[in-house]
C-alpha cells in the first residue's frame, strides 16, 4: 500500500535502550522519517506540524499518561498515539484510551518489538484511511458547492 501522506513519527522515552527499540520498530514498519526524544519538553519544542504518529512512554518525568496524550493532541488532534508501558492497571489503560490514545503496547510482552511494529503499521494504515476520507469529503463538498451555485 502506498502512503497518501508522508509519515513523520516522533518517539519519546527517557530510557536510551527503549528509544533504540522504538527506532527498530519504526524501521520494521518501514517508517523512515522519525525523530526520537528523551523529554516531553524537547519533543514539544521541536514539534513540526507534519507530525502524525507518536510512540510515547507512559511515564517521562515529570509527565505521565494523560498529560502526555493531551500535550500531543493539543498540537495535532489527529495524531495517532501509541503508548508503551509496563503498567497493567486496566482502569488506567482504559482512561488513556478515553484521553485520545489509539494503541497501547506492553513493554513486558515478549514480542514487544513485533507488536510495536504492528501497531505502527496499523497507525500508518489508519492515517492513510483518514486522509482518503478527508479527500473524499473535500471532493463531495466541492461538488455540493458547485451544485448550489448553479441553483
Amino acid at each position: 500500500m502506498t502512503n497518501k501522506i508522508n509519515i513523520l513519527a516522533y518517539g519519546l522515552d527517557d530510557n536510551e535502550s527503549t528509544l533504540k527499540l522504538i527506532e527498530e520498530s519504526l524501521k520494521i514498519a518501514h517508517v523512515k522519517n522519525y525523530k526520537l526524544f528523551s523529554t516531553l519538553d524537547e519533543l514539544l519544542k521541536k514539534w513540526s506540524n507534519k507530525v502524525n504518529l507518536c510512540i510515547v512512554d507512559y511515564y517521562v518525568p515529570p509527565f505521565q499518561g494523560e498529560e502526555i496524550i493531551h500535550a500531543i493532541k493539543d498540537k495535532n488532534k489527529f495524531c495517532y498515539i501509541i503508548m508503551i508501558s509496563s503498567i497493567t492497571d486496566v482502569i488506567k489503560i482504559t482512561d488513556l484510551f478515553h484521553s485520545g490514545l489509539n494503541r497501547f503496547v506492553s513493554k513486558s510482552d515478549d514480542l514487544f518489538i513485533e507488536k510495536l511494529a504492528q501497531s505502527i503499521t496499523s497507525g500508518v494504515t489508519w492515517l492513510n484511511e483518514l486522509c482518503t476520507i478527508l479527500d473524499e469529503s473535500k471532493e463531495a463538498w466541492t461538488k455540493l458547492d458547485d451544485l448550489l451555485t448553479k441553483i
